[in-house]
């Protein structure tokens, strides 16, 4: 289940979206929309929680190696907020997770796309 909302635009070119996912696997899944053709996603924030003690891994689409892993304990939720800018590091791609086990995890992200 996955949607998206403007939340805000700061100027032509620049708008910042909200999207909801629910993920009951260990595949890896989109949790974000593609970025505006030609450009980076730019990640603002991530809340993540999980109905079981898993961790959850963050990666480029089409990339394999993890940017962000975190750990929950059963019944929890992380806000994590970047300390600088997480641009992915190709363009047109999304943001995939992936658990490390049995457990439902929702992510909402906040992002925005940027040459």
């Amino acid at each position: 289940m996955a949607g998206g909302r403007k939340v805000r635009t700061l100027g032509s070119g620049w708008s910042q979206t909200a999207t909801y996912t629910a993920i009951g696997s260990t595949a890896l899944t989109a949790v974000t929309p593609a970025p505006t053709t030609g450009q980076y996603l730019v990640i603002d924030d991530l809340l993540i929680s999980s109905d079981a003690a898993i961790s959850v891994t963050l990666t480029r689409e089409t990339y394999s190696t993890a940017s962000v892993k975190l750990y929950f304990a059963a019944n929890t939720t992380q806000h994590y907020i970047p300390a600088g800018l997480f641009k992915l590091g190709a363009a047109n791609k999304k943001l995939n997770a992936k658990t490390s086990g049995a457990g439902n995890i929702t992510v909402t992200a906040i992002t925005h796309s940027e040459a």
